[in-house]
């Protein structure tokens, strides 16, 4: 199963525990997706962990903070894209690395409301 980056830190404002099986393949990705993840959404007031090569994602929300992309394009689309669901908003560093594969995504992003800088 391929497991889509972007919807794995959505799932951390869901209604309970989403458990995302067989992710380890995110290890060899641009980086250490799994890790990133994991690391990102738990600085953002979140509850996730890695068991084996599954992914898990405790629902109820996420406060909001600053998040590193870690120079790779999914991760940095992923945070911006769970921004609005956060209580105080998500800041993304080295956010611009999305334009590898979506170079118009801010603009995106601008078009449905968000704060977007740069």
């Amino acid at each position: 199963t391929r497991v889509q980056t972007c919807a794995l830190p959505i799932s951390a404002v869901a209604t309970g525990a989403s458990t995302f099986r067989g992710a380890g393949e995110l290890r060899t990705k641009e980086t250490d997706r799994l890790a990133g993840i994991v690391t990102a959404i738990r600085a953002l007031g979140g509850h996730a962990r890695v068991e084996g090569d599954d992914l898990v994602v405790e629902g109820g929300g996420l406060s909001g903070g600053t998040v590193g992309s870690l120079g790779d394009h999914r991760l940095a689309m992923a945070f911006a894209a769970v921004a609005p669901a956060t209580r105080t908003g998500v800041t993304v560093r080295d956010a611009e690395v999305a334009t590898v594969s979506f170079p118009r995504y801010a603009d995106m992003l601008r078009s449905l409301g968000l704060d977007v800088e740069g």
